[in-house]
């Protein structure tokens, strides 16, 4: 008995729907919420920013160190130069490593438990740093028009005290401002995501 009058349904509609749940099952089981997402990558980044920053601090410090014990005064000013924003630096990403985790785990519970009242602290809360690098940056760029200064006329004047202690300041302060920008780029993108304005 041959059955030429029954339909035969296409595959391909549920050939279509299958690979759809396929293609999209990892996606959306995987995918971190947005907010939380942009936290553990902002937080994660200060954190290597703040490593950085214990780097380039101990880097600096002891090289300001070595040029202190050199006998030519020029090389001497710009150790102490170095020495001063080096050890800054150091211990500015000593306590922000150290502070950190805590801000990370206090903001990650107020996530789990209110998304509103998490995204309005911290909104509020990056909004206020993120508004500060104006003056962080101005400071910097002070620092490095001094040292210029100083430089020049030092080396106008052949004076090696003042020529080295301009260029440590600046030099010292540029770096300063390199890391500046950065760590500013990631506040601004996190302020971003938490719905902030600029």
């Amino acid at each position: 008995m041959v059955f030429t009058d029954v339909p035969v349904p296409s595959p391909r509609p549920l050939l279509r729907a299958f690979l759809l749940a396929v293609i999209a099952w990892p996606t959306t089981a995987t995918a971190a919420p947005p907010l939380r997402e942009a936290a553990e990558t902002y937080y994660d980044r200060e954190d290597l920013y703040n490593g950085v920053y214990v780097g380039l601090g101990s880097v600096q410090t002891a090289a300001g160190i070595a040029l202190i014990t050199r006998p030519d005064p020029g090389l001497r000013a710009a150790g102490v130069a170095f020495t001063a924003v080096g050890g800054i630096q150091l211990l500015t990403g000593v306590i922000y490593l150290a502070l950190n985790p805590g801000w990370r785990r206090e903001a990650l519970t107020t996530l789990a438990s209110d998304e509103a009242s998490f995204q309005n602290t911290e909104r509020t809360r990056m909004a206020t740093i993120e508004s500060r690098f104006i003056y962080f940056k101005l400071a910097e760029l002070t620092a490095i028009a001094t040292g210029l200064v100083l430089g020049s006329v030092g080396a106008a004047r052949d004076q090696p005290l003042l020529m080295g202690a301009g260029a440590g300041l600046g030099v010292a302060a540029s770096g300063q401002l390199v890391m500046e920008h950065i760590v500013h780029d990631a506040a601004r993108d996190y302020l971003f995501t938490l719905g902030g304005r600029f």
